[in-house]
């Protein structure tokens, strides 16, 4: 038999767990775009707080930075969200749009020099 959470748990651990992104001594936390290889592809900050309060146990984000021109050439693969200390916290998935990746792209061949853009509207769910 699977346990349940009320709805108050599922607010108060989500957004336990995206808060962890708004600790440290910087101004905020990082979201990186890597390759498989761990190749940095576009770096973008995120806004304090990362996350709005939690609805229903789901958080959206917040602004995410645009990088204005991407560092390397590659396929993104990867999403790694760090904290204001620059601690990795979470690792998550790219695809194209509809590949069903954590973060989707409409291509995830990026080129150096070319701006990133993070669409909003992003979310974490901390399940029932």
């Amino acid at each position: 038999m699977a346990f349940t959470s009320e709805t108050a748990t599922r607010n108060s651990m989500c957004d336990q767990w995206v808060d962890l992104l708004d600790v440290g001594a910087g101004a905020n936390g990082t979201l990186r775009i890597t390759t498989a290889g761990d190749v940095v592809l576009s770096e973008h900050a995120l806004t304090s707080p990362a996350f709005g309060a939690s609805a229903a146990g789901v958080a959206i984000h917040n602004a995410i930075a645009q990088d204005p021109a991407a560092n390397a050439t590659g396929a993104a693969s990867k999403c790694k969200f760090y904290d204001a200390d620059d601690v990795l916290k979470y690792t998550g998935t790219v695809t194209s749009t509809g590949g069903g990746g954590d973060i989707e792209f409409t291509s995830v061949n990026f080129v150096i020099g070319i701006p990133v853009t993070i669409a909003n509207g992003g979310t974490m769910t901390f399940p029932a």
